[in-house]
């Protein structure tokens, strides 16, 4: 061993399970903060199916001072390549 490196061990060479990444299972979607959060995120759900039933490219529903606006994925532009 040199001086700059004492105390240091030899690690032994990894096999392929310890170099594979770990699998990762999807975060659990987080829980509403309130009772308003979930009744939105409910919304948003039943927008999505009628949108996703529709032939619609775009739906957009305000309330209050609240707007939501779902666009399919048809109705979103794509930069064009020049």
């Amino acid at each position: 061993m040199s001086a700059g490196h004492e105390g240091a061990r030899e690690e032994p060479p990894m096999t392929e399970t310890e170099r594979a990444p770990a699998a990762v299972a999807p975060a659990a979607p987080a829980a509403p903060a309130d009772h308003g959060d979930a009744s939105l995120l409910a919304l948003v759900d039943r927008l999505t199916g009628m949108l996703e039933r529709s032939d619609l490219g775009e739906l957009e529903v305000s309330s209050g001072g609240t707007t939501i606006i779902l666009r399919a994925p048809s109705a979103v532009e794509r930069p064009v390549a020049i």
